[in-house]
């Protein structure tokens, strides 16, 4: 004999998934922190952050805003997010997250709760990235996308644009798992957009809300993206008086395989 305990209405009702629309852009947008464009003023505005940790059950008293489009090459999101200035940068590392006033978009092409992506930056503009599993995130995924914040005196604000070629989805899915996370280490508090219980993860792939397309999103065909570098070397030889430079250019190619 089996026995099932069954959630109070009002606690299912606290962590129901969220549902939200996105929409093809109207006008162009210049990734630069600042929502001036006439796309972002007609684009629908999704807020009512919950707090996730290290209690949950209650709205976040430092709210977050937010807005996502798209066009033929990638989607773009503006977040605003009210705040003093009194912000905590512990490191300007790429693939820092966790320990910075800063805030987290996290995608599930395919919305069937078994892998993601990442996209995080903080209030200094240091970029996150990383490829999320059900029980862990992989940072070492390095990808190209765009990222901008400007800070004012009572907010913040991060405007991303991701090309569809970073990602991995299917042609013919009208329905995206997506989730906001805003970490704030003064409160030691973490925000999510999709309420998330405080036992789980805060990247919970199970909590992720929806994201409706407007059409199916189509993309670029082919998925390779080239990353150029320099680097460059001093030596110099004491006893001989001698120094060298040594300057290396060269590049990653980064292939997606289906």
């Amino acid at each position: 004999m089996s026995t099932s305990v069954s959630l109070p209405a009002q606690v299912d009702s606290l962590f129901a998934k969220k549902t939200m629309f996105i929409s093809e852009r109207t006008s162009p947008i210049t990734i630069d922190g600042e929502f001036d464009e006439s796309a972002w003023q007609q684009a629908k505005i999704y807020s009512d952050f919950w707090v996730q940790s290290p209690v949950d059950g209650k709205l976040a008293e430092k709210q977050t805003q937010f807005q996502v489009t798209y066009d033929a090459t990638g989607i773009y999101i503006a977040i605003l997010l009210f705040d003093d200035q009194n912000h905590v940068i512990s490191s300007l590392r790429r693939d820092d997250w966790g320990t910075s006033d800063e805030i987290g978009v996290l995608l599930d092409p395919v919305n069937k709760n078994q892998n993601g992506f990442v996209f995080g930056v903080n209030t200094a503009g240091a970029q996150t990235e990383a490829l999320l599993f059900p029980s862990n995130a992989d940072d070492s995924w390095d990808n190209r996308w765009r990222s901008a914040v400007k800070n004012y005196e009572d907010h913040w604000t991060a405007e991303m644009f991701i090309p569809f070629k970073t990602l991995r989805f299917e042609q013919d899915n009208l329905n995206w798992g997506i989730q906001i996370i805003r970490r704030d280490p003064g409160s030691n508090e973490s925000h999510v957009w999709s309420p998330v219980p405080r036992q789980f993860d805060h990247g919970d792939l199970g909590y992720f809300g929806d994201m409706v397309w407007d059409r199916v999103p189509q993309g670029k065909k082919g998925n390779i993206n080239l990353i150029p570098y320099v680097s460059g070397i001093t030596s110099k030889d004491f006893n001989g008086d001698q120094s060298q430079n040594d300057i290396q250019i060269g590049g990653d190619a980064k292939i997606g395989i289906t």
